[in-house]
């Protein structure tokens, strides 16, 4: 199973002058050096969290799937809790585009619609067969043969919705290591208590 970025956001969830005045820095010598910050911080933030902040397209691949409750129980990896379940990375789900895939003759395919249901409303969205469907048959032993589009994300960059923990989280961050690289007297403050659990107020934890 892989991830592939499709389409990155448009831009960074905080704004560089936001950050900036966080950190107290009134000249504009660093910008790039803040904006490079910035992006770090998300990236970091993005991982540990395990959530996508700004909307984005990516491409979610499985070398198989479970088609049967029989075998349900040999693929607990790829549909945990049984029903032929397909968990989708970087939360929050938004949309699926499209369900491509390899039919037995190697056919590449795309999904009907009508043969499979999206629930996005949880912590972590997830794709199943609709009612009285199986997954497709795929062509044996074939990497990668399953392709599920999606879009993801809590908000557009810089947009209401991404979540204020994290963006305080990016704040502290970005002041920190400004600090400690030396452009602003070179003393790195310690960490802020509750900084830690700024991730946990969004992670996402597989299978929950």
């Amino acid at each position: 199973m892989g991830l592939v970025l499709v389409t990155p956001p448009t831009g960074p969830a905080l704004l560089n002058s936001d950050a900036k005045l966080h950190a107290r820095i009134t000249y504009a010598d660093e910008d790039s050096e803040i904006t490079a910050l910035i992006q770090a911080a998300q990236r970091y933030y993005e991982q540990v969290a395990g959530v996508q902040l700004c909307t984005a397209t990516y491409d979610q691949f499985w070398h198989s799937l479970p088609r049967s409750e029989a075998n349900l129980q040999l693929h607990q990896d790829l549909a945990p809790w049984g029903n032929g379940k397909l968990w989708i990375d970087r939360p929050p789900l938004v949309s699926v585009t499209w369900i491509k895939y390899y039919d037995d003759t190697q056919t590449l395919q795309t999904l009907d619609p009508s043969l499979y249901q999206v629930d996005a409303t949880g912590q972590r969205g997830f794709i199943v067969p609709a009612a009285g469907q199986l997954w497709p048959e795929m062509y044996p032993g074939l990497l990668n043969a399953f392709n599920v589009r999606f879009v993801c994300g809590f908000d557009a960059p810089q947009g209401s919705n991404v979540p204020a923990t994290a963006l305080h989280y990016m704040r502290e961050w970005v002041c920190r290591h400004f600090k400690e690289e030396g452009r602003e007297g070179g003393t790195k403050d310690p960490e802020p208590p509750g900084m830690e659990a700024l991730f946990w107020a969004e992670r996402c934890l597989d299978f929950v």
